[in-house]
């Protein structure tokens, strides 16, 4: 998910049983890690370099900065909601964890957007990325807690790293 002209979904827990929202690990009871970082390939755009260069300056609990290329693509973009989602598979029914989750969501909220757009007369969104960095910071709400450092594997028994990002 880290080349600049996709829009990649991170994923975070905690509203849904009550607590703060923080990003989604297995570390924290979520089915999956979600994602998040620098590339090592894509080199930052210029409509990330503003918010970027805060988190770089203010990021809680930043690995050291040999351990990541600053300099590359912030990744992701947006998240939402990604842990205990109902998913129903042969008539049964489960819980989803992580960007699987995520994902549709936002793909979901865009097509709805564009549809009303659409309907007033006007274009579709289109390439969303540098839109979303344009945008007032009140108008999305920051993860500042959790870290994207423990792979999959249920709470006390997933591989964790001492480095991650929030």
């Amino acid at each position: 998910a880290t080349p600049p002209h996709v829009t990649a979904v991170g994923a975070t827990q905690g509203p849904e049983s009550g607590e703060p929202e923080i990003a989604c690990s297995s570390s924290t009871g979520g089915g999956i890690t979600t994602g998040g970082g620098f590339s090592g390939v894509f080199s930052r755009p210029s409509w990330q370099d503003s918010q970027v260069a805060n988190y770089l300056k203010n990021g809680p609990d930043l690995p050291p900065t040999s351990m990541f290329h600053s300099s590359g693509r912030g990744y992701p973009d947006v998240a939402a909601m990604g842990h205990n989602y109902p998913i129903v598979v042969g008539g049964s029914t489960y819980a989803g964890s992580g960007t699987s989750a995520s994902t549709p969501v936002v793909a979901g909220m865009v097509t709805l957007i564009n549809a009303k757009r659409i309907m007033a007369g006007k274009s579709t969104l289109g390439f969303l990325n540098p839109a979303l960095y344009q945008l007032d910071s009140s108008a999305f709400h920051d993860i500042t807690s959790g870290k994207n450092n423990c792979a999959a594997g249920a709470q006390g028994s997933a591989t964790c790293c001492q480095y991650g990002f929030t």
